[in-house]
């Protein structure tokens, strides 16, 4: 992981990137389109990303390499996910 990032970041950049995937599912990225969405650094960006594939929270695939296994996620009514709670950043 990037030394230069707090711990703290970490945890807010995995669980920004969750629910993105969480509320769009679906949604499949490649390394370069996720850094311009999230606004980060190419190491950043690959570091966080492989986390979540070890974690199986994404895999990648033959095309745009990253997405949620099984496309939906159930539980509301209204039938999106629940969103993770993130904890707010100290600034």
């Amino acid at each position: 992981m990037n030394a230069d990032l707090p711990a703290t970041l970490i945890d807010h950049l995995l669980c920004r990137i969750r629910n993105e995937y969480l509320e769009m599912p679906g949604l499949r990225l490649t390394r370069p389109q996720a850094q311009r969405l999230w606004g980060l650094d190419e190491e950043t960006c690959w570091q966080v990303l492989e986390l979540l594939v070890e974690s199986t929270f994404l895999f990648r695939t033959g095309g745009p390499p990253r997405r949620r296994p099984g496309g939906r996620a159930g539980g509301r009514r209204d039938g999106l996910p629940h969103p993770l709670n993130c904890p707010r950043r100290e600034a």
